[in-house]
C-alpha cells in the first residue's frame, strides 16, 4: 500500500513528474473514450451554455438566446469560455470537449497540488488525482457542457493556493490569488460565493487566535484582507456590467429565486412529499407549474423577459411557501440532502461499471468518515491543519445551499475533488498512526 503519511522532505514542487504527466494524459484519454462512447452528450445542452455562448457570438455580448437582451440569469464564465472557440469556427461539440478536457486536467492538476500540500506526500498527490480521473460524477459531466467540471477545477485550485498561502503567509500574492480564483468560481458556479465568504471569515479568526502563537505558526494579519480584496476584484466585471446593464447590484446571478422556488412550491410538495410523484419532479407536473406560475407573474404586472422582477416574485413564492407548509419545507429539505448526497440510490449495482462505481465510492466514503472520527476525537487536531478548514467550508456552503434551493447528486459535482482530498487524510492519518515507533 502507498504511503499516505506526510513527509516534510517532499514539497509541493516535487509533484511535477513523469507520473503526473501521465496522469494528465490518462485524464485526457478517459474523457476521450467516454466522449466517443456517448457521442450525443457534449450536444445535450440542458442548462443552455451553448445557446448562450452562440448568442455571445451573435449579438456580441451576455445575452439571453431567445431575447437577444442582456441577461444574468446564467453564470457568464462557462459560456464565454465555449464562445472563445466556437468564435474560432470549431463545431458546438469540438468547443464542449476542448473546454471540458481543459477543465478536467485542471481539476486533476489541482488536485494533486492539493494533496501534496496537505499531505507532503507524493504517493497520496498522485493518488488523489488518479481518483479524480475516475471520479464517477467527474467523469460523466466533463463531456456534456455544464458548469461542475469548470467549476470543481477553480475550487480546487482555490483550496490549493490557499493552503499555500497558509504556509508560506509572508508570499501576499498567494492570498489575492487566492480570492481572484474564488471569484471565477463563483462566476461558474454562484454558491461558491457562500463558501468564499465562509472561508474570509474563518481566516479573520484564525488570526485573532495565533495572535498568541510564536511567529513561525502565527497567521498573517492581512491574509484574510487581502484574500476579501481579491474576490471583489475578480468579479468586478460582471458586477460592473450588470450595474450598467440593469442599475441594480447583482452578485451572482438572476436564477436564485426560480431555483429556489422549483424545489419550495406548493404543487411539489403535494406531488412528491406527500404524494407518490418521484424525484426529480419533471414532465407533465412541471410544465403545469410553470405555465401556471408565469401566468401569476403576468397578472401581477412582470413582464416575462424582466429577470429582475421574476426573480423576486420567485423569491416571494417560495417564501411564502416556506412559512406556509413548514412540514413540507423540513421534509424536502431531508430529501435533497438524501439525493445530494445520493443516499439510498442503489442504481444498477449488478453491471461491472455499477460494481466499480459502488466500490470506488464506498473507498470515498470510508476515508471520509475516518477523517470525520479522527476530528470528533480531537477536534482541536484542525486547528494545528488550518489549511484543511477551507476543504470542509466549502463542503459545507454547497451542501448547505442545496439544502434549500433545487438539488441532485449533480450539484455534488464541484466539491467531489475536495472529498477526494478529505478522503486522503482520513487513511493517511491510519496509516501514520499504525506504524512502529521504532520506524521499522
Amino acid at each position: 500500500m502507498p504511503d499516505l503519511s506526510p513527509s516534510q522532505s517532499v514539497s509541493a514542487t516535487g509533484l511535477v513528474d513523469r507520473h503526473f504527466v501521465l496522469l494528465l494524459l490518462l485524464a485526457i484519454v478517459v474523457r476521450g473514450l467516454a466522449a466517443a462512447a456517448a457521442p450525443q452528450l457534449p450536444l445535450t445542452d440542458a442548462d443552455g451554455d451553448l445557446a448562450h455562448a452562440a448568442a455571445a457570438i451573435r449579438y456580441q455580448g451576455f445575452v439571453g438566446p431567445f431575447t437577444g437582451n442582456p441577461t444574468a440569469f446564467r453564470p457568464p464564465l462557462y459560456p464565454l469560455l465555449l464562445a472563445l472557440p466556437l468564435a474560432c469556427g470549431l463545431p458546438p461539440a469540438a468547443a464542449v470537449l476542448l473546454i471540458n478536457l481543459l477543465a478536467s486536467v485542471a481539476c486533476s492538476a489541482a488536485a494533486g497540488w492539493l494533496a501534496m500540500s496537505l499531505l507532503h506526500s507524493r504517493h497520496a498527490a498522485q493518488l488523489c488525482m488518479l481518483a479524480t480521473i475516475f471520479a464517477p460524477l467527474l467523469l460523466r459531466y466533463s463531456i456534456q457542457p455544464m458548469t461542475e467540471v469548470p467549476c470543481a477545477a477553480l475550487l480546487t485550485l482555490a483550496c490549493a493556493a490557499c493552503a499555500r498561502s497558509m504556509s508560506q503567509p509572508e508570499r501576499k500574492t498567494w492570498h489575492v490569488l487566492t480570492g481572484l480564483l474564488f471569484a471565477a468560481a463563483t462566476l461558474t458556479r454562484p454558491a461558491a460565493l457562500l463558501a468564499a465568504a465562509g472561508i474570509c471569515l474563518c481566516l479573520l479568526a484564525l488570526v485573532l487566535l495565533s495572535r498568541n502563537e510564536s511567529a513561525d505558526r502565527r497567521m498573517a494579519p492581512l491574509a484574510p484582507v487581502l484574500l476579501t480584496a481579491g474576490l471583489p476584484l475578480g468579479k468586478a466585471p460582471w458586477l460592473l456590467r450588470n450595474a450598467l446593464q440593469f442599475h441594480a447590484f447583482i452578485p451572482a446571478t438572476t436564477h436564485g429565486g426560480y431555483t429556489l422556488a422549483l424545489g419550495n412550491n406548493p404543487d411539489f410538495y403535494q406531488d412528491v412529499i406527500r404524494g407518490k410523484g418521484q424525484f426529480p419532479w419533471d414532465g407533465a407536473a412541471l410544465d403545469h407549474w410553470q405555465r401556471q406560475t408565469l401566468a401569476q407573474a403576468t397578472q401581477a404586472g412582470i413582464h416575462p423577459a424582466d429577470e429582475r422582477a421574476l426573480d423576486k416574485f420567485h423569491y416571494a413564492l417560495a417564501r411564502d411557501t416556506i412559512r406556509r407548509f413548514p412540514v413540507d419545507f423540513l421534509q424536502a429539505c431531508g430529501l435533497r440532502f438524501r439525493r445530494f448526497w445520493a443516499l439510498g440510490q442503489a442504481g444498477n449495482s449488478t453491471t461491472p461499471v455499477g460494481v466499480i462505481t459502488a466500490i470506488w465510492y464506498l473507498a470515498l466514503w470510508s476515508g471520509v468518515l475516518l477523517r470525520l472520527l479522527q476530528l470528533s476525537a480531537s477536534p482541536r487536531r484542525i486547528l494545528h491543519h488550518s489549511a484543511e478548514i477551507p476543504l470542509w467550508i466549502c463542503v459545507l456552503a454547497f451542501n448547505g445551499t442545496h439544502l434549500v434551493y433545487w438539488t441532485d447528486a449533480r450539484m455534488r459535482t464541484p466539491i467531489m475533488p475536495l472529498l477526494i482530498a478529505i478522503a486522503a487524510l482520513g487513511y493517511g492519518s491510519v496509516r501514520r498512526h499504525r506504524r512502529p515507533r521504532n520506524g521499522t
